[in-house]
């Protein structure tokens, strides 16, 4: 064997060593002002060092030896690095209160060979609130081609590190749970118009959302949203003997809770998959239609409030109920006819004494 083919074999192998060691993590992406860990599974005997590189600039972010840690700028009090991670295996960055300007490329190296490579994404979102139930489009915009092919668009909504819905090559893929009740437009991507509608919003939709065209690193417009969940509100006033539907909103595993005025909390039902498991008390008197819970046979004791709640117990939606007794409705109906009565009673008695002092006015100027 040659000095020269030596040589190249022993290149190949640092070079195998170094793709293998070599580790890119998807993109990862932070409000602003909040906390962002730059992952990196690795070891490193030797000294430790985390560049940034944004724009045209690499700047140091962090220095480490064996004895300490030297932080550069603009990342000073900002960083930190487990030593006791370190040792197993953890290279990890975190990043507190991430700066606008922190977006970019941070790269771990050990001495001279590149461990990781992480994108940081900085965010700025809008917020969209909505409640239980409703409908709501998370808005998106891009510069598009207004004559692009249909199998040439791409449009990637992203929640977390999850895929929502993609639109690959005009091909649309959404991921579970949205498949029958979102959507994207692709004709209003020739508008660009990338937003991205969801029906009947469930707590299971919250969430950081990101909007990307053509690819992963293009963002639109705004690049990213914040959809907040709140709860369904509802007052219903109800006569005794009626029944109450009460909507779940979700197919997941919910319960339904009772409050009354003198009572404390007490679990009502728990539904799964349409089956409905209940109190003694309600057995019953529940049924389940569709995604809703139907009490039948309302008495005055089912006044309060009804709580629906998920399986990550997250209230789902309240309802005020009022139950009015058949015979308080028949003496308010009564009093009701009592007071028209009466007040056209006045009425008349009125009318007639303007009469009379009208005509008694003529008579005496007929007089005069």
């Amino acid at each position: 064997m040659t000095y020269k083919t030596t040589f190249m074999l022993i290149l190949m192998s640092e070079l195998a060593f170094t793709v293998l060691t070599l580790s890119t993590s998807r993109p990862v992406a932070v409000i602003l002002g909040e906390r962002a860990i730059l992952p990196c599974k690795n070891t490193c005997t030797g000294p430790l060092t985390w560049t940034f590189t944004g724009g045209r600039k690499r700047l140091e972010v962090l220095k480490c030896d064996r004895d300490s840690c030297t932080e550069g700028g603009g990342f000073k009090t900002r960083l930190s690095l487990s030593p006791e991670k370190t040792k197993n295996g953890d290279l990890s960055l975190t990043l507190n209160h991430a700066l606008y300007n922190d977006k970019g490329w941070y790269e771990a190296r050990c001495g001279s060979t590149v461990l990781c490579n992480s994108f940081l994404e900085v965010l700025f979102p809008v917020t969209v609130n909505v409640s239980v139930g409703e409908d709501v489009t998370l808005p998106c915009y891009a510069h598009t081609d207004k004559e692009v092919a249909d199998d040439a668009i791409n449009i990637l909504w992203k929640k977390g590190d999850q895929i929502a819905v993609q639109v690959q090559n005009g091909i649309m893929n959404y991921a579970s749970g949205y498949a029958e009740r979102a959507s994207v437009s692709v004709s209003g991507y020739k508008d660009g118009d990338l937003s991205f509608s969801i029906r009947r919003a469930t707590t299971l939709d919250k969430g950081l959302y990101q909007c990307y065209h053509s690819t992963e690193e293009e963002n639109g417009y705004p690049g990213a949203v914040v959809l907040n969940i709140e709860a369904y509100q509802s007052f219903q006033e109800k006569t005794s003997g009626d029944f109450l539907t009460l909507d779940l909103f979700v197919s997941d595993p919910v319960t339904i809770s009772f409050t009354s005025v003198n009572t404390t909390e007490i679990l009502l039902c728990s539904v799964e998959r349409s089956i409905a498991t209940c109190s003694p008390d309600y057995t019953h008197r529940v049924s389940v239609v569709d995604t809703s819970l139907v009490l039948h046979e309302l008495t005055g004791s089912d006044t309060g409030i009804f709580t629906v709640k998920d399986k990550m117990d997250v209230m789902v939606a309240i309802y005020n109920v009022a139950v009015k007794s058949l015979e308080t409705c028949e003496v308010g109906r009564t009093y009701s006819i009592i007071l028209i009565l009466i007040t056209g009673f006045i009425l008349i008695c009125a009318g007639l004494y303007i009469g009379i002092k009208i005509r008694e006015k003529k008579n005496i100027e007929g007089h005069v």
